[in-house]
C-alpha cells in the first residue's frame, strides 16, 4: 500500500458547510448559484474542471476510489480559500460567475483588502457559519460518489422541463456532428472508430446506446441527452440514499426564488446583491417548447426517473 497521500481533510474537521449543486446543463444551476454565492457569508465556486473530471476518472476506472476522495477532499479545500481570498474570482462582467453579481464593491473590498492569508480564512470560517456551493454540471451521475465525499453534505439537484433544455442545447450545437468530430471541450470522452473516423462519445452516454447516438441527429442527441441526465440521477440515488437531497425546479427558483433559498439555506442573511437577483429571477418567464409533439419518449426510463425524483412524470410529461 503506498504510504504517500494528501491530508485526509475528512468530514469531521471541515470549518465549512459544502453544498454540491448538481444537474444537466442549461437547468438554472448557474442562475441558483449566483443566488446563493449572494448571501452572506456563502461562495459560488463555478464549474471547477478538476472537480468535474475526477468522479468521471473514478467511475470509469482511471484512478482508484481511495485516491479520488483523498484528493477530491484535498481539492475542495484548496478552492475554498481561493474563494474566500477572492483569488478564482471572475472579474469579466460577461461571466455567468463574475464577482460583481454575487458580491456588492463593498463585500468584494471586504475580502480582497482585509484578508491576506489563509490563516486569516481560517479564523473567518471558525467565527461565522459559512457556506461553499460548487456548481457541477453533469456530475449528477456521480451522487453516490459525492456523497462518499462528504456524507452530510447538501446537495442541490436542479430540475427543469427537459423539452426546453432539449431546445437549448441544441440551438448552442453541444452535440452537433462536429461537436463528436472534434469536441471544443476537454472532458474524458469514448473514443469509438466508426470505420468514417474517429468518433468522440460523452461519457454519459450508455455503452449500448453508441451507434444509435452516433447516428441521432443534433435535435436527437439533445433530447437524449436531457433525458439521460435524469436517468443518471435516479440511477445513482437508487445507489446510495436521498438523504440531504433537495431537489429544486427553475420554474420555482423565477417564481419563489426567497422559498427556494430557504429550502436549501434555512436561515438566509442576504448580502448586498441578493434582493437584486431575486428581483431579476422574478422577472422571467420559463420558455415553452413545441418538443413534447416529435419526441420519442421512453416512459420506462420516465417511470424510473419518477421513482426517485418526485413528481418528475406529472410536472413535465
Amino acid at each position: 500500500m503506498n504510504k504517500y497521500k494528501f491530508f485526509d481533510f475528512s468530514e469531521n474537521i471541515l470549518t465549512f458547510n459544502p453544498v454540491f449543486l448538481v444537474g444537466a446543463c442549461r437547468s438554472g444551476k448557474s442562475s441558483l448559484g449566483c443566488l446563493l454565492g449572494s448571501l452572506e457569508h456563502c461562495f459560488h465556486i463555478e464549474e471547477n474542471w478538476t472537480l468535474l473530471t475526477m468522479p468521471t476518472m473514478c467511475e470509469k476506472g482511471l484512478i482508484d476510489k481511495d485516491v479520488f476522495l483523498n484528493m477530491y477532499r484535498a481539492c475542495i479545500n484548496e478552492l475554498v480559500y481561493d474563494a474566500v481570498l477572492m483569488r478564482s474570482a471572475s472579474f469579466r462582467s460577461t461571466d455567468h460567475s463574475y464577482i460583481g453579481k454575487m458580491k456588492s464593491s463593498t463585500e468584494i473590498d471586504h475580502f480582497v483588502s482585509g484578508f491576506q492569508s489563509r490563516q486569516d480564512v481560517d479564523d473567518y470560517m471558525r467565527d461565522n457559519d459559512v457556506t461553499i456551493v460548487f456548481n457541477l454540471a453533469e456530475i449528477n451521475p456521480y451522487i453516490d460518489l459525492l456523497k462518499e465525499v462528504y456524507p452530510k453534505a447538501k446537495i442541490v439537484h436542479m430540475n427543469r422541463n427537459p423539452f426546453v433544455v432539449a431546445d437549448e442545447v441544441d440551438a448552442k450545437e453541444w452535440f452537433s456532428d462536429q461537436s463528436i468530430n472534434a469536441p471544443g471541450n476537454k472532458q474524458i470522452f469514448l473514443h469509438v472508430d466508426t470505420g468514417n473516423g474517429k468518433r468522440y462519445i460523452p461519457f454519459w452516454v450508455a455503452e449500448e446506446d453508441v451507434d444509435r447516438f452516433v447516428d441521432m441527429t443534433s435535435e436527437e442527441r439533445a433530447f437524449y441527452y436531457i433525458l439521460r441526465q435524469y436517468q443518471l440521477t435516479a440511477e445513482a440515488i437508487s445507489r446510495s440514499n436521498s438523504d440531504n437531497i433537495v431537489f429544486i425546479d427553475y420554474e420555482d427558483l423565477i417564481n419563489d426564488p426567497a422559498g427556494c433559498l430557504r429550502a436549501i439555506i434555512p436561515d438566509i442573511k442576504n448580502g448586498g446583491m441578493t434582493s437584486g437577483l431575486i428581483e431579476e429571477l422574478k422577472g422571467r418567464s420559463e420558455l415553452r417548447s413545441a418538443r413534447h409533439e416529435i419526441a420519442e419518449i421512453d416512459l420506462r426510463k420516465v417511470n424510473l426517473i419518477n421513482e426517485f425524483i418526485p413528481g418528475f412524470k406529472k410536472r413535465y410529461f
